[in-house]
């Protein structure tokens, strides 16, 4: 029986949607103070320490993980009881109006929008993406593959095209409220699983996950299904949690400087075994954030300035003891996704995150608890995860920004940041949210923030308000 720390560590960070476990983890287990009375001190550290086990007030996640983590009843009796408890006939007529309504929101966005998936593979491994067209008649697919011969509307010819990028542990399904408000405002919207999630393949030989890995797969996208329909001279990126620093990443070329292997691009294949210049660095025209999250994994909080040496020490020992007891203990993290993450405890977990919406319980809906169910249900998942969680973290937005200041102070950044989000508070440590404030704030630079009444995952929880202001934008 594992311990509820072990529990409360690694199964939220399964499904929590954190693009950073480490900035969630603190936020939720302790209050390390940014005073300069806290930093010379392990008082801070106590506290982390102190409420790994129990959680904490403001996020009652951790407390269903251990919950579920020690329960002993099967997904099959959970479904039953669930059902059991449901069936009256008022839950029944409203689930009927909900069902009603839904078919008709589904049927007006396919008459004002055409969605086709895109046949496409990175370095040879099977990538889920999708275009999505604003008007009816554009982007046909013929036996599967996309037209690239298709006319292209006035109105979104004039317009830049738009890449979504999703965080850690989900996929594109969770975009659909962002994609139905870009697709009627005029735009062209392309989304994917990053390599290892979703429906996209999940390779675990000769490949290293990284936040340079997912920028490259993004740019050889681009340079492969952009290029030659003559619409890379605008690209927007928008990403959220993880995805908004792999877009960062991404739109300044970072990852060029690692070593690569072949991609799947022409390019790539005509270079001799180098890797292609980035392309999205010429074509960028703006980088949209809902929320950022500090790296990769919580290996980018210890590189917070704040922290001296002792801290950082201890911190990095705490980190190092949960890698080889936890995060990358493969066998455990193959036990927690067969036993524990159940389509239940999905749902009672997404529930948590999904607060704020006007109706929690109608935006949790199948669609987005299968999109995390089926995934974590792969032979491979269990060791892409433990590499996602232990791997080199990359590079902070901080780091980001250091290194290319000049380019990216030129270059318009737009983040919608929620602000009873609990898995990247916008005053929370790693100081991400500070930064893109404080950056907000200076007249040297093209950034514009916007906090909204919302959680984590806004533009899916209060996309009215959260995708508005990025329309707006």
């Amino acid at each position: 029986m594992i311990s509820p720390m072990y529990a409360a560590a690694s199964v939220y960070v399964l499904f929590g949607f954190a693009a950073n476990v480490g900035a969630f983890t603190c936020r939720s287990v302790g209050s390390i103070q940014h005073h300069n009375t806290c930093r010379h001190s392990l008082r801070p550290l106590v506290g982390v320490v102190s409420r790994l086990s129990v959680g904490s007030r403001r996020n009652h996640v951790p407390v269903l993980l251990v919950a579920a983590a020690s329960s002993s009843r099967t997904e099959e009796q959970e479904q039953e009881e669930v059902s059991s408890s449901e069936l009256n006939q008022p839950k029944f007529l409203a689930d009927l109006d909900q069902s009603s309504q839904r078919m008709l929101d589904e049927w007006m966005i396919t008459t004002s929008s055409q969605q086709c998936s895109i046949p496409w593979k990175f370095q040879g491994h099977d990538i889920n993406c999708r275009v999505n067209r604003p008007g009816s008649g554009v982007g046909v697919v013929d036996n599967g593959v996309v037209d690239t011969n298709y006319p292209t509307t006035s109105s979104s010819s004039t317009k830049p095209v738009i890449v979504l990028v999703h965080g850690f542990g989900c996929s594109l399904v969770y975009w659909r409220e962002t994609v139905q408000s870009l697709t009627r405002a005029g735009y062209t919207v392309y989304s994917m699983d990053l390599l290892g999630h979703g429906r996209s393949a999940k390779p675990t030989e000769n490949v290293t996950y990284s936040t340079e890995l997912w920028a490259r797969q993004l740019d050889d996208f681009c340079r492969d299904n952009l290029s030659s329909r003559h619409e890379e001279d605008n690209i927007v990126l928008i990403g959220n949690s993880m995805g908004s620093i792999i877009a960062l990443h991404a739109a300044t070329g970072e990852f060029a400087s690692e070593s690569s292997s072949s991609s799947s691009s022409p390019a790539a294949a005509a270079g001799r075994g180098r890797p292609p210049r980035p392309y999205i660095r010429e074509h960028i025209a703006g980088i949209g954030m809902f929320n950022c999250g500090i790296g990769m994994n919580i290996h980018s909080i210890t590189r917070d300035e704040k922290w001296n040496p002792l801290q950082r020490y201890v911190l990095d020992a705490i980190f190092t003891f949960l890698e080889s007891t936890v995060f990358g203990n493969v066998a455990l993290m193959e036990w927690i996704l067969d036993k524990v993450v159940t389509r239940n405890f999905l749902r009672k977990t997404l529930l948590q995150l999904y607060q704020n919406a006007a109706n929690p319980e109608d935006k949790v809906d199948n669609e987005l608890v299968e999109s995390l169910y089926e995934p974590a249900k792969d032979p491979n998942s269990a060791r892409v995860l433990s590499q996602i969680l232990t791997n080199e973290a990359g590079m902070t937005p901080m780091e980001v920004h250091a290194k290319y200041g000049p380019f990216l102070d030129d270059l318009p950044i737009h983040v919608v940041w929620g602000a009873a989000d609990t898995v990247t508070p916008v005053d929370g440590i790693g100081e991400v949210g500070q930064l893109y404030s404080a950056l907000s704030a200076a007249d040297d630079n093209k950034v514009t923030m916007d906090v909204v009444q919302a959680g984590h995952i806004a533009f899916d929880e209060a996309p009215d308000v959260a995708n508005g202001s990025m329309l707006g934008w």
